[in-house]
């Protein structure tokens, strides 16, 4: 469907909430000329992307693209789209929750969110070894893609779940605290601190493996899922998310 204005699908304006590549030079007023090295590497994040509604501006969902793959999957309020690039053009499928169940998630929900896990534990699994390694340029480099990726990955789960409530305020990360930058001063920050104060790193990797552990947990029960049957976020998950993102952000 077209909207007015912006570019839009199905009646839903898309508005980057994780963007692939960064530009390289700095990008926020912020930024100064002691920043510090960012040393990149192939970090395989899926791009996820705030959508609002084109006639409320009301949030609608998340568009999930991953890496390597021209498709897109939209994760929506109480329905879901497959877009698939073919020779013929643009090959969309609806996929609608069934009534009253709009809250639980769906087949094509675990599916999608199973393939954002599996790359979410492998970003931690990165981070772990970069905090062993003391890898503090390969650390800012993660920083500055991961922080969005995560906000995007709350949105996600709340636009499956039908609900901006669903998940815990503590399990979202602060967006005051990071920039959509590779030139940011709150990642050197943030970085230094991890590589200073005493058992930050530890505590962090530690806090790593938690998530990844109940990430992992969470997608072998949306592997089984059914459409009739309801498999709620777990508490276990939602409590090391909060943990992880509090002790991320922890230095400010």
């Amino acid at each position: 469907m077209q909207g007015r204005g912006l570019i839009c699908f199905a009646g839903i304006v898309f508005l980057p909430l994780f963007a692939s590549p960064l530009p390289a030079g700095p990008e926020d007023s912020s930024a100064t000329a002691a920043i510090l090295p960012r040393d990149s590497f192939a970090l395989s994040l899926p791009q996820l992307t705030l959508q609002n509604d084109n006639e409320t501006g009301e949030f609608s969902g998340v568009g999930v693209v991953f890496p390597d793959s021209p498709d897109r999957a939209i994760i929506g309020l109480g329905e879901n789209y497959s877009i698939k690039t073919t020779a013929h053009g643009l090959e969309r499928t609806l996929y609608r929750k069934l009534p009253g169940r709009e809250d639980r998630f769906s087949a094509f929900d675990a599916a999608i969110i199973g393939q954002v896990d599996t790359r979410f534990c492998a970003a931690l699994d990165t981070l772990d070894n970069l905090l062993g390694e003391r890898n503090w340029s390969r650390c800012r480099y993660f920083d500055s893609y991961f922080p969005h990726f995560l906000s995007g990955w709350y949105y996600l789960l709340s636009a499956a779940r039908n609900s901006l409530h669903e998940l815990p305020r503590a399990c979202r990360a602060p967006e005051k605290e990071f920039d959509v930058s590779l030139s940011s001063p709150k990642t050197d920050s943030r970085v230094a601190a991890w590589g200073f104060l005493p058992d930050s790193a530890a505590s962090l990797r530690a806090a790593c493996r938690a998530l990844c552990g109940q990430l992992t947990a969470f997608q072998g029960s949306l592997a089984t899922i059914k459409n009739r049957e309801d498999t709620p976020v777990p508490a276990g998950l939602t409590d090391a998310l909060s943990h992880f993102i509090g002790v991320y952000f922890a230095h400010r």
